[in-house]
C-alpha cells in the first residue's frame, strides 16, 4: 500500500469518527456480518503498510548506485538506505497533511491525534523491505538475500496483525 493511501484512510476514518464521512442511508445489511474493510485476505494484510512511494525510490537508487557512487564517491549503500528510512515517516507526514488540508481540516491535529502507528508502521516496513532489495546495505550474500526476503515477509504480516491493535475504531 502506499503512503497515499495510509494517509487517505486516516483522514476518512477521522472524518467518519467526527460525523462528517457518514452515508446518508443506511439499510439493514449494515448491521449484519464484517465490514468489507474489515475482511482481509493474507496478501492484503502482507501489504498494508508498505510505503510504496519510498521503496520504489529506494530501489531505483540503489540500482543506480554504481553511476551515483562514481559522481559522489561518499555515497555507499548504507547511507542511501538511512536517507530512506528517515524519509518514510516525513514523507508520510507531509501527504497526511495535505489530505487533512484537502479534507477542511488543519495540517496539523495535534500530538496526541497524530497518527503514529501508520507512520512508525511504514517506517518499519520500509527497514524490513530494505533489506530484502538486490544489492542492498546488508544482504551481501544469496542466504543474506534470502534471509532478509524472509524477514520483509514476517514483518510485513506482522505489522498488519499488530494494525488491528493500534487502529483507531470508527463510530
Amino acid at each position: 500500500m502506499s503512503l497515499n493511501s495510509l494517509a487517505s484512510t486516516r483522514v476518512a476514518r477521522e472524518a467518519e469518527a467526527r460525523g462528517k464521512g457518514h452515508a446518508l442511508g443506511s439499510s439493514s445489511e449494515d448491521a449484519v456480518g464484517p465490514k468489507e474493510e474489515d475482511v482481509q485476505n493474507a496478501l492484503s494484510a502482507l501489504v498494508e503498510y508498505v510505503p510504496a512511494e519510498t521503496i520504489t525510490l529506494y530501489l531505483a537508487t540503489v540500482s543506480s548506485l554504481p553511476v551515483l557512487t562514481a559522481a559522489v564517491p561518499a555515497l555507499n549503500a548504507l547511507t542511501v538506505y538511512i536517507v530512506f528510512a528517515a524519509s518514510t515517516p516525513a514523507l508520510f507526514a507531509l501527504v497526511y497533511a495535505g489530505k487533512r488540508r484537502a479534507a477542511g481540516e488543519s495540517r496539523w491535529p495535534g500530538w496526541r491525534m497524530w497518527p503514529w502507528w501508520p507512520m512508525v508502521a511504514a517506517t518499519v516496513a520500509f527497514l524490513a523491505w530494505g533489506l530484502a532489495v538486490p544489492d542492498g546495505p546488508f544482504a551481501t550474500t544469496d542466504s543474506g538475500r534470502v534471509l532478509g526476503s524472509l524477514v520483509a515477509i514476517f514483518v510485513s504480516t506482522l505489522l498488519g496483525v499488530l494494525g488491528r491493535f493500534f487502529t483507531p475504531k470508527t463510530a
